[in-house]
Order: structure tokens, then sequence, then C-alpha cells
């Protein structure tokens, strides 16, 4: 989210090197990226299959805009907690989003702003994506009914980071969603990290 990766001239990576006691999340990734250089029009796709660290990844793909504010949703979740960990320890500004502020986790420093992707148009959302440049987004609606279901309204997640100034994003993808389809019909510049093995 704050540092462009050009993963198809990169090539595959192996065994990245941890930093930090919680930036350790191995997994294997499928990686999808769109760039927008400066004035550029619709960018340029990368893909590229790689095994890596998932905190480095993202830390990589969001650091460009430092000094920016980096929104982390899904932030209590397997994944989530170590990003955050390592935004955190990588020194970059990071603000959990969460049903619960409240709710114990989350490493100290870390700012949890409540907030529901499920209610994009909502006052919580506006309000935690105040100041956000960068933001990594789960997929999943995360409800007690169902906490895998897709996302229903990946329009107006994406119009409320349009309209908050939100440049770059990072989507966890669990397979095609409404999400994922309208990041990729934006203006943003988006990486899509589908994990294939944990």
């Amino acid at each position: 989210l704050t540092q462009p990766v050009d993963v198809a001239a990169q090539g595959p990576r192996r065994d990245a090197e941890a930093v930090g006691e919680h930036a350790t999340c191995p997994v294997a990734l499928r990686l999808e990226q769109r760039q927008q250089p400066e004035g550029a029009g619709a960018g340029v796709r990368h893909v590229a299959d790689t095994r890596t660290n998932y905190g480095q990844e993202v830390t990589a793909m969001t650091s460009s805009v430092r000094g920016m504010t980096i929104l982390a949703t899904g932030a209590t979740g397997n994944v989530g907690r170590h990003l955050v960990s390592h935004l955190r320890d990588a020194g970059e500004p990071v603000r959990a989003l969460t049903r619960n502020p409240g709710r114990p986790g989350l490493p100290a420093g870390v700012e949890a702003v409540k907030g529901d992707l499920t209610d994009p148009r909502g006052a919580d959302l506006a309000a935690a994506l105040d100041g956000v440049t960068a933001a990594h987004l789960i997929t999943f609606a995360g409800t007690a009914a169902d906490p895998y279901a897709q996302l229903a309204d990946g329009d107006g997640v994406v119009a409320a980071l349009e309209d908050a100034g939100v440049r770059r994003v990072t989507v966890l993808s669990g397979g095609e969603s409404p999400l994922e389809t309208a990041v990729k019909a934006s203006d943003l510049e988006w990486t899509i990290l589908q994990p294939v093995e944990f």
C-alpha cells in the first residue's frame, strides 16, 4: 500500500525474510496488480506467483505514501492482526477498522476505529477513512451468521474509498467477489492478494 512493487519484473520470490515477531505470516500468494504512474490512464497489470511473508508484501505495496495513514480492515482476524503489527513495526501510521474498537488484540500504537464495510455509506466508515490514502481490504462481511459471506456492496465500498481520497488498495481475495470486481473497475491503484497456501 505504500510503495508500488513490480512483481512481474522481480519474478517469483521465495522465502522472504521475516521482520519482527509479528511479521511471520508466510503464505503462497497469487498477485495481480495495477499501478498507475503519474498521468497514466488505465495502468498496467502484473501477475506473478510468489511465496512470501504477507505482512512484508503488503507493507511494500503501501509504503510509497510514507507518513500517510493506512486503513487495515479485518484487523483483528488471522491475517489482519499480523499485517497491522507489521505495518506498525515498519513505522507506518496504521488505523485498524473494527466493529468493536474496544476489543483486545490490537498492538499498542495502532489507532482502532469503529466501522463496517457492510455499511459503506455509513458515517462510521466515512470517519474511519478521514486522512487515509491507502487501505488493505478483505472481501468477507465477517457477520456472525456467516463469517465468510462476501461483501455485497463492492461499488459502495469503492465509492467511499474514492470519496475519501484513498489512492491505493490491497485486497485479500477469497475468490472473485463484488468488492474485487469493483476495485478492478475503479481508478484506484490496486493489488489483489489471493492466498493459495498457508
